[in-house]
């Protein structure tokens, strides 16, 4: 019996991007780990299954996502697809906003 794949989730400010290419295929990996953004690791691009393995960076998803990893044999898992530039701009800002809370 074959283990079904995780499959992946696209979302952009809480909403899912049900049209992206990528949403609802099965997961094949990360590229390379960019940061950590909050609690949620970050990665270069998610590489996923069509009819061929293809690879979704920050510029093909036009600005940064979060991912949902989830099978119905695992709790769901989340990531944030992000180039470097951008986690330490957001790691920046949040830490703008901590600070003027303080």
């Amino acid at each position: 019996m074959s283990q079904t794949l995780p499959r992946v989730y696209v979302f952009r400010n809480g909403v899912e991007l049900q049209d992206h290419p990528s949403n609802g295929r099965p997961c094949l990996g990360f590229g390379s780990l960019t940061g950590k953004v909050g609690d949620f690791l970050a990665f270069e691009s998610v590489a996923v299954q069509s009819t061929i393995r293809r690879e979704y960076s920050e510029i093909d998803f036009r600005g940064p996502v979060m991912i949902k990893i989830w099978a119905p044999n695992m709790a769901a898992e989340w990531f944030a697809v992000a180039n470097v530039a951008t986690v330490k701009s957001t790691n920046h800002e949040r830490s703008q906003r901590v600070n003027a809370a303080a």
